[in-house]
């Protein structure tokens, strides 16, 4: 019959280091240096200034953990799900993250190699689009950025300054398309090849919301207007972003959901410009036909088109 060894002792027998009296398990994982944990199951933990350095935590599932200031030098993270984990100041000089999957992690701060994070993206084929080059996108090259038109409860359309004064419309200006949310946590996505520029809460009025700005090749900008329409809910939607500058975006990439505290007006602002200007065109131009008469058919009551001029 084997005998089993108790793993205390073969630690000690393998020379591998002893964990300090005072440290934590969490998930069946000692947090301590040089830790061995493949595999295990930490997601959301509270590891704040976690002591890790030279830790394996190969294929561990670390999502939305709280990895701020933690110490994870030559750690092995290969294969660990590390989306929307907190890691701002962290420290990961020499971690390796090979198949690691980074998502929406927090990385403000973080020391580490950048090209540890930030692999080359696969080639675009040229006749993709935006995001594969400096081509101009098909008219039809843009897919919509919801998935059902069940969690929609309507659209509302771009109008011009110069149309809405000449046919006196309902309001003044308005430079992009609205997709307004039937239910709470509508998920959203990215119309085509991009790269994120920017994720920044900004203010809207009394109300704060999530601006996603992607380049989208070509001279373009679209940007993604993530508005909770609820006063400061600037970090609480930010929370729900699922992707940060410099990510690497393809047409149905997920953006993130939208919060819909209430029976409010809720919505994505989505626009479209020429980078550099103000100059918003028409995303409906560049859908396919059947796409711009799904969107048609859920424009708020009183419109017929999804754009005005």
């Amino acid at each position: 019959m084997r005998r089993l060894v108790p793993l205390a002792l073969l630690g000690l027998a393998m020379g591998l280091p002893t964990p300090p009296a005072d440290a934590r398990t969490i998930g069946g994982c000692t947090i301590a240096p040089g830790t061995v944990c493949i595999g295990a199951n930490l997601q959301g933990a509270q590891l704040r200034g976690a002591k890790l350095r030279n830790a394996t935590l190969r294929k561990s599932n670390l999502r939305r953990a709280d990895l701020r200031n933690a110490d994870l030098r030559n750690a092995d993270l290969r294969k660990a799900d590390l989306r929307n984990a907190d890691l701002r100041g962290a420290r990961l000089n020499g971690a390796r993250t090979a198949g690691a999957r980074l998502t929406g992690a927090l990385l403000a701060n973080t020391i580490l190699d950048p090209a540890l994070l930030n692999p080359p993206p696969a080639q675009v084929p040229a006749s993709a689009g935006p995001g594969g080059g400096t081509a101009l996108p098909d008219p039809t090259s843009l897919i919509l950025p919801y998935a059902a038109a069940a969690d929609l409860e309507r659209i509302g359309p771009k109008v011009t300054a110069a149309y809405a004064a000449a046919y006196g419309m309902p309001f003044q200006f308005h430079n992009g398309i609205d997709f307004i949310a039937g239910r709470d946590l509508v998920p959203f996505r990215s119309m085509t090849h991009a790269t994120v520029s920017a994720v920044e809460v900004v203010a809207n009025g009394p109300n704060e919301q999530v601006s996603v700005r992607v380049d989208a090749g070509g001279g373009f900008t679209i940007v993604y207007g993530f508005e909770p329409m609820a006063g400061a809910m600037g970090q609480a939607q930010l929370a729900q972003i699922a992707v940060r500058a410099g990510d690497r975006l393809q047409p149905g990439t997920p953006l993130g959901s939208l919060l819909k505290p209430g029976a409010n007006a809720s919505h994505l602002h989505v626009h479209m410009q020429p980078s550099g200007t103000n100059d918003a065109i028409c995303l409906a131009d560049r859908w396919s036909a059947a796409d711009r008469a799904a969107a048609t058919a859920l424009l708020t009551v009183g419109y017929t088109q999804l754009c005005y001029g």
